[in-house]
């Protein structure tokens, strides 16, 4: 169903707008503060909708975005024509740990050639990156995104989780395994025993979080 952005913010009880900046380019978005429940569910509710229309919804918090109220705790998101990796600089995924962290600095000895060479692929300049051979969450999503599409359904500054778009297998799930240990290798410590390519290939998803 072919909604325009003005029915769907409707839809959703109004929103507010918000115009950000990424890569010096003004964009043009609107968020809604919810309690998380409510959040998620609309997130489940207009997700495979609102994909098809290119528009990224998804719950979570953003530095870009302050929440105002002392009763809801996250904001819906509705983006429009944002690819999904570069939800990572809006809500500026990872940036808890890059403070007096090297846990994002992800070096190429840890990552197999093959992965090297996807990597190096991804449009990311260096001065983006801060410094070789550190690549960004953004630059991690876009390669994990050439493996498995995805769409984001939760982001702030100390997680991301996202949904593949159709099945995963084992072979795609060791590949997007070996992306996410590199950059967030602390990310075993809440598996509860399985590997990131069992939890990816049973959930139909990933997650990527910094303490």
């Amino acid at each position: 169903m072919n909604l325009p952005i003005d029915a769907i913010i409707r839809r959703i009880g109004g929103a507010s707008r918000i115009d950000y900046m990424i890569e010096d380019e003004m964009r043009m978005g609107w968020a809604k503060e919810l309690t998380a429940e409510l959040a998620v569910e609309w997130v489940d509710t207009l997700g495979s909708e609102l994909e098809v229309l290119d528009i990224r919804v998804f719950a979570g918090a953003s530095p870009l975005v302050p929440i105002h109220s002392e009763i809801t705790n996250l904001s819906l998101f509705l983006l429009p024509g944002l690819p999904a990796p570069y939800i990572a600089d809006f809500c500026q995924v990872g940036a808890s740990a890059q403070q007096g962290s090297d846990s994002l600095a992800l070096r190429e000895e840890q990552l197999s050639d093959a992965l090297k060479e996807l990597l190096s692929q991804s449009p990311i300049s260096a001065s983006q990156t801060n410094a070789e051979p550190r690549i960004s969450v953004r630059s991690s999503l876009i390669s994990i995104q050439e493996i498995q599409p995805f769409t984001v359904t939760f982001a702030s500054p100390y997680t991301i989780e996202a949904k593949f778009l159709r099945a995963v297998d084992q072979s795609s799930a060791a590949k997007i395994e070996e992306i996410i240990y590199a950059i967030d290798p602390d990310i075993e410590n809440i598996l509860e025993g399985e590997t990131m390519a069992d939890v990816m290939i049973r959930s139909g998803g990933f997650k990527m979080w910094w303490d």
